[in-house]
């Protein structure tokens, strides 16, 4: 079984929803603040953990995310593969011992992802360009904890991915689609081109995206590698 793990309406699994679907991966959404109990998983398994709006470090504002923090040390522990998105990846930083700290200005709207050396024999990052533009939105930013592997970076934000183990934190957002993004545009009290900027990138780098799932669903041998 593949998890994904959501926080809020807000933020869904977007195209990687779909792209599970079209590989027929079975796969089943606990909705955390709506109370789904965190999976106990099984040989096979993989998970997907999604962003939100909260903080990792708003655990009185919003329950869940003790336990899950907790959950998800223990699953890196026993060797799951672990996809963690922004919201996500910052949750694995802190559950590992990294840091999770305000950035003075959000980074929102599509910028460079840098490739460190460290990604170019990484199975996730595999038949990936060593630079590719991807979304951004997060008023947060992580630090790797202790011997994670730093993966990636940008000019903006110098930790953009790292790995532990099999645990994977992208702060970047490489699963939403453009209805995604208009709904999170709308909701700034300053809205920016965002939309046109995610559109523009679309049409060359959605392969790029996708790629990176689909190595995840390899390395959790959800689907069988195809080149």
């Amino acid at each position: 079984m593949f998890w994904i793990l959501q926080h809020q309406d807000l933020v869904p699994p977007g195209r990687y929803a779909r792209l599970l679907d079209e590989r027929q991966v079975a796969w089943q959404c606990c909705r955390l603040h709506e109370g789904d109990s965190l999976p106990k998983l099984q040989t096979g398994d993989g998970v997907l953990v999604l962003g939100g709006t909260m903080g990792a470090y708003e655990e009185e504002r919003y329950p869940w995310l003790e336990p899950l923090k907790e959950w998800m040390q223990e699953a890196t522990a026993g060797g799951w593969p672990l996809l963690t998105i922004c919201l996500g990846a910052q949750l694995l930083a802190a559950a590992l011992g990294g840091a999770v700290h305000a950035r003075r200005h959000a980074e929102r709207g599509v910028c460079r992802i840098q490739l460190a050396d460290a990604a170019l024999d990484d199975p996730l990052f595999s038949g990936v360009a060593r630079a590719f533009p991807a979304l951004q939105w997060h008023n947060d930013s992580f630090d790797p904890p202790a011997d994670a592997q730093l993966l990636a970076s940008s000019n903006v934000c110098p930790h953009q991915a790292f790995r532990y183990r099999n645990a994977y934190a992208l702060q970047f957002h490489p699963e939403v689609e453009a209805t995604i993004v208009v709904g999170w545009n709308a909701l700034l009290k300053r809205p920016g081109e965002y939309v046109g900027e995610f559109v523009a990138a679309q049409g060359d780098w959605q392969p790029t995206w996708d790629r990176l799932f689909e190595n995840f669903l390899v390395l959790c041998g959800s689907i069988k590698k195809t080149d």
